[in-house]
């Protein structure tokens, strides 16, 4: 009886899913690059400058919905002290409240792990392997020209929970990048 129930989610699950007719009528990639100057004018405390360049792809699978992967290579250059690398990896959705040939208006969640600790224990961002976030956020795309029909302006926004850090705080990302798409229905 199990391996007949097993066989037939096997079997019907993906069928729904490939029944769909839009999935893989589009794919997107994407890249953006942010700056963060963290500056506080009272000495002793924390300053640094951090860059994160994010590039994604996703894959379009119902007329409002899209899934990808997502990589983020965080770097920071703390006041005083030689430069930090960190990364966070995931897959993340995206469902379009509105989706116009000039306009797209979404919200995001993703899942995801890597490196970069934020935490009041910490006086600065650390190293710890093996953290999860949880993402939500939302944005817009914007198409750029009618020269290049594909290319969007994407401004959006992350903010990244860290599970089962102790004190941690948010690592909340604004995103200005170009998104391009390929296919049909884009």
């Amino acid at each position: 009886m199990k391996t007949a129930l097993c066989l037939i989610i096997a079997i019907i699950i993906p069928s729904i899913i490939f029944a769909q007719e839009n999935i893989g009528k589009s794919f997107c990639v994407g890249s953006s690059l942010t700056f963060l100057h963290y500056y506080e004018d009272e000495p002793g405390l924390p300053r640094y400058n951090e860059y994160t360049w994010n590039v994604n792809a996703a894959m379009q699978i119902t007329k409002r919905l899209d899934m990808g992967v997502q990589a983020l290579a965080i770097f920071m250059k703390p006041e005083g002290n030689p430069s930090e690398n960190h990364h966070i990896i995931g897959v993340f959705g995206q469902y379009h409240f509105i989706k116009k040939e000039k306009i797209k208006v979404f919200i995001e969640t993703s899942i995801n792990t890597g490196n970069y600790k934020l935490s009041r224990n910490d006086f600065y961002p650390s190293y710890e392997n093996g953290i999860v976030y949880i993402g939500f956020g939302g944005g817009v795309e914007l198409k750029i020209s009618r020269r290049i029909p594909r290319l969007f302006l994407d401004l959006s926004f992350v903010n990244y929970e860290q599970l089962h850090i102790e004190k941690s705080y948010a690592y909340t990302q604004y995103i200005v990048g170009l998104n391009y798409r390929f296919g049909k229905g884009f």
